[in-house]
């Protein structure tokens, strides 16, 4: 059963996409394992996130590798033996953000969310 706090404040986006800067999410190689590092969301009351990965050429099939990063912007993951992408999405324990944003046709929109998504997904407008 799942419960939502519906006065939870709404989440925001971890920067560098159509609408923010900031930090992008990198990744290096440290012996078999991937550091991801991202900078924070641009929400103040986003204080945790979620990451995510699925198959390159498989956009939308992404599905959760953590729930909680432990409030770091940071996280180390086994080196995959296939490609793969990450996203990285900022949380409030309540409400998760963007997953992130892509173009079709011109238009900037939003990335699906993930449909084992870790929190209800609501995105609020960055300051």
């Amino acid at each position: 059963m799942l419960h939502v706090e519906a006065d939870a404040p709404a989440t925001g986006r971890v920067p560098r996409d159509d609408f923010n800067d900031g930090e992008p999410l990198r990744i290096a190689k440290v012996a078999e394992r991937l550091l991801l590092t991202w900078g924070p969301s641009c929400m103040p009351s986003d204080d945790d996130f979620t990451v995510y990965s699925g198959p390159l050429g498989g956009f939308g099939l992404h599905a959760p590798i953590t729930c909680s990063t432990g409030h770091l912007t940071e996280f180390q993951v086994p080196a995959p033996p296939e490609s793969v992408y990450f996203i990285v999405a900022p949380t409030n324990g309540v409400k998760e953000g963007s997953h992130g944003t892509v173009r079709l046709g011109g238009v900037a929109g939003e990335r699906p969310a993930s449909p084992a998504a870790c929190f209800p997904v609501e995105i609020g407008g960055c300051p």
